[in-house]
């Protein structure tokens, strides 16, 4: 169900108070994202040194366009609210204005490899198509700029696998768009990289184990919240502190 709620509707939370000197970290994408932006804050809730503020909003990637279909016979267009990043009136965007943060965390990768048309295009691409990819490409190039110009780094979490027999049979060969979707990070500049399919995917294979939690994914998708302060705990809150020492480029975790 979180795949479906109104974006329109997603409220956005006040602005975190922010110690002196404390790394202010930014989460935004789709509902995986807020799954995992809710691991950092409980990564963070009793640190003094860092911020989370968890900007992510479910059904939303960052590419904009609003024609969106699982499959020939059904749509799921995007939200226009899902672009508040390219809105200066959006209250989100004012909100992340106002937090300026030093990092921004990115998961939007399932919300990405669902088919898109666009008005100059005529038709549907999917991943995997050089029109669909470049798009994408230069998508995610304009969101990035933007913020990295204004001085954060950013840290993308790639797409994870997914159990598609549970939900979004209709769509066609889900594995090579998660991998088509993932190879278009890998050519990001100026990005710092996270690989979470190889963490949550072993040996690439989907699991409902994560961080030794059983029954971690229910949905085939979503993270229950002891997974997400898991992965935040064990490997992505190291690597927004990571991040933020180092410059952009493949991040590995430090022992």
């Amino acid at each position: 169900t979180e795949f479906y709620k109104d974006p329109g509707k997603a409220k956005v939370p006040p602005v975190p108070a922010v110690p002196v000197g404390a790394l202010k970290v930014v989460m935004v994408g789709d509902s995986i994202g807020d799954n995992l932006g809710k691991g950092l804050r409980t990564w963070a809730e009793n640190r003094t040194d860092v911020v989370v503020y968890d900007l992510a909003v479910p059904a939303c990637p960052l590419s904009r366009g609003h024609d969106r279909r699982i499959g020939p016979d059904t749509r799921f267009d995007v939200d226009p609210s899902c672009a508040w990043w390219d809105d200066p009136d959006s209250d989100r965007n004012r909100a992340f204005q106002q937090f300026a943060p030093d990092v921004v965390v990115t998961q939007d990768g399932i919300n990405e490899v669902f088919d898109r048309r666009l008005p100059s295009w005529g038709d549907w691409r999917s991943p995997g198509e050089p029109q669909f990819d470049s798009w994408l490409y230069d998508e995610y190039s304009a969101v990035f700029d933007r913020w990295t110009s204004a001085g954060a780094q950013v840290l993308v979490t790639n797409a994870p696998c997914g159990d598609w027999s549970r939900s979004f049979q209709e769509v066609a060969n889900p594995q090579l768009r998660v991998q088509s979707v993932n190879l278009t990070y890998e050519k990001l500049p100026n990005v710092t990289r996270a690989d979470l399919f190889q963490r949550v995917c072993p040996n690439g294979q989907y699991s409902d184990q994560v961080e030794g939690i059983p029954d971690a994914r229910p949905d085939g998708f979503h993270f229950i919240p002891e997974a997400s302060a898991a992965l935040a705990t064990n490997w992505l809150g190291p690597l927004v502190l990571q991040t933020a020492r180092s410059a952009p480029g493949p991040l590995r975790p430090r022992a």
